[in-house]
């Protein structure tokens, strides 16, 4: 099994992959969330990796950026570069971490690798919601989908609670841990 960094990393790359192909025209399409564009979702990934980079560098984080606007304003006329930058300055920052190493996080004092299998839902998640904006193949990685799965589970009910999530759908037996995961979040797989 991998570690939790390269699980996150993993995670990164597909938004990578998807983020590169985006066509100037597309970043007005809609997503599976709600109220966010290709654009302000990609901005909400920017901004996570600008939490994810202070938490790693021990520095405070800024707010979190919650308005469509303000995360469409975030991402900004290039928002494949500044996906790009947000991912670089993480990845960054995650190179000079040890493994064994503690952070400040809104959790507390955690090691580097349980701040890491909480952030990485957020490229995990959204990469499969800009992949099915796009109509591009919208998978998730199965090993970081069944390690990830566990802790959403856990939460269960918070999770819509929040607003950020919808209700959870109904989730049938043999499906996937990707696809339990999917459905946990409010999300439908196709097919």
């Amino acid at each position: 099994m991998s570690t939790a960094r390269d699980r996150y990393l993993r995670a990164l790359d597909r938004v990578d992959g998807v983020v590169a192909g985006v066509r100037p025209d597309r970043w007005g399409l809609p997503t599976p969330c709600s109220a966010w564009d290709v654009r302000a979702l990609l901005g909400h990934l920017v901004d996570g990796q600008v939490q994810v980079t202070a938490l790693l560098r021990g520095t405070p984080p800024p707010a979190p950026t919650t308005e469509p606007a303000d995360l469409a304003r975030l991402a900004g006329p290039d928002p494949a570069a500044s996906w790009r930058r947000a991912r670089q300055e993480a990845a960054a920052a995650l190179a000079a971490v040890p493994d064994d190493a503690v952070v400040a996080s809104p959790m507390g004092e955690v090691p580097v690798a349980v701040l890491l299998g909480t952030a990485v839902v957020e490229p995990l998640l959204h990469g499969w919601d800009l992949a099915t904006a796009l109509g591009v193949a919208a998978d998730l990685d199965p090993e970081t989908a069944e390690v990830t799965l566990a802790g959403v589970r856990a939460l269960g009910p918070q999770l819509a609670a929040t607003g950020m999530y919808a209700t959870a759908l109904p989730v049938h037996d043999g499906t996937s841990a990707a696809g339990q995961l999917l459905a946990l979040t409010g999300r439908r797989a196709e097919g």
